[in-house]
């Protein structure tokens, strides 16, 4: 079995998603994230995550 650069997929959870968020900028991140764009899923989607009143 060979490794493969072009086949890696990445399943994020929603909280690496939130940390991008305009409200909490990361750099790093953000460049991450956009270098890997084409390669990203998501498992879920949640319009609204509620805090525990």
């Amino acid at each position: 079995m060979s490794f493969n650069a072009a086949a890696m997929l990445y399943l994020v959870d929603t909280n690496i998603v939130s940390a991008a968020s305009p409200l909490q900028p990361s750099s790093t991140l953000g460049l991450w994230l956009e270098a890997h764009a084409d390669r990203l899923f998501l498992s879920v989607v949640d319009p609204v995550e509620r805090l525990p009143s």
